[in-house]
């Protein structure tokens, strides 16, 4: 089933109708905010920052902090009013149509923490399955990383998807690393494939360094940055995958390890499974310099959604009320 906006809840003061047919506002990856700058505002991007990067110039529109807010003083339009969020960039997109229901700074640039291991995971679960799901070998480089971690130590032996639940569930960076050098052995040769699939899903305003999330710089001195637009894109795209789209929703999963034999029991860090009704995933994540990111889904009467948020102090609350707010915004037809 399909799913369209509903543009009666757009209040239109005005002599001529701004939608002559709702269907207009759906070819794929358009948005609420693109229509109304185009029938409001039409002005010229500034320059945007995160984490002292500078990552807008006029070549882009100006993007409005929320399509929800009413149009400017003397606009005959106004729209509904979205929800509040304190993150510092966030988006709702419908997954069937890649339509975009709410946006804040969504084209800035963040260090995108965690979440990054959505497309790790993608990656290696391809892998997976193309190979049989091989056992992976652990070697001290592949534990040799800071931060969290599913336990693993050298000479452990565990299945590629088994290191991807690691990764989605524990957030391990050990489970990250271990991935990457195993398909590329290098974590700069996986950092490449990592970004030859980001062109490929129009992630433009995106560069991976790191399979863990973890900041870094390249040899070019280019630095491990995403937006909240691009990482939707990505979680549009991993849900696709069964495979990533069970282990995501899992709230706990007990792997198997070959060597040792043993089964280890690693619970979820996305609260919203618990929290949010139709939760589905995708993925938390946190540095000191990303501050608190998450990739979250909720299914709704056969409506799928997803939510990201950068740099989101109250990620939890605000990503119940942007799906709240969605799922007003979504009808079937």
């Amino acid at each position: 089933m399909k799913y369209k906006w509903k543009p009666v809840t757009a209040v239109i003061l005005s002599s001529f109708i701004l939608f002559s047919s709702p269907m207009n506002v759906f070819a794929s990856g358009n948005t609420i905010s693109t229509i109304e700058d185009e029938m409001v505002h039409n002005t010229e991007g500034g320059e945007e920052t995160a984490a002292g990067q500078e990552t807008e110039t006029g070549e882009r529109e100006a993007e409005q902090e929320n399509p929800g807010d009413s149009g400017e003083a003397g606009s005959d339009i106004f729209w509904p009013s979205g929800p509040s969020v304190v993150a510092e960039s966030g988006i709702v997109m419908e997954v069937s149509t890649g339509t975009v229901l709410y946006s804040k700074n969504m084209h800035a640039q963040y260090y995108p923490a965690s979440i990054t291991k959505i497309m790790t995971a993608l990656l290696a679960l391809e892998a997976a399955q193309e190979r049989g799901d091989p056992l992976v070998d652990i070697t001290q480089e592949m534990v040799a990383v800071e931060g969290s971690s599913m336990g693993l130590q050298a000479g452990d032996s565990i299945s590629l998807t088994g290191l991807v639940a690691g990764m989605l569930l524990a957030s391990g960076n050990d489970a990250a690393n271990a991935a990457a050098l195993y398909l590329d052995g290098s974590l700069e040769s996986f950092a490449a494939r990592m970004n030859q699939r980001a062109a490929a899903l129009g992630m433009e305003d995106t560069h991976f360094v790191t399979p863990s999330g973890l900041d870094g710089e390249d040899a070019q001195g280019l630095g491990h940055l995403s937006t909240a637009y691009d990482m939707a894109l990505l979680a549009r795209a991993a849900l696709e995958d069964q495979a990533f789209r069970q282990l995501c929703s899992s709230p706990s999963l007990a792997v198997e390890f070959a060597e040792p034999v043993k089964r280890v029991t690693y619970t979820n860090h996305n609260k919203l499974l618990a929290q949010y009704q139709g939760c589905v995933g995708v993925k938390t994540g946190f540095t000191k310099e990303a501050g608190r990111c998450l990739v979250s889904a909720a299914e709704r009467d056969g409506a799928l959604l997803i939510a990201v948020t950068l740099n989101a102090p109250n990620d939890w609350e605000d990503h119940a009320a942007l799906l709240d707010y969605g799922f007003t915004q979504v009808e079937p037809y």
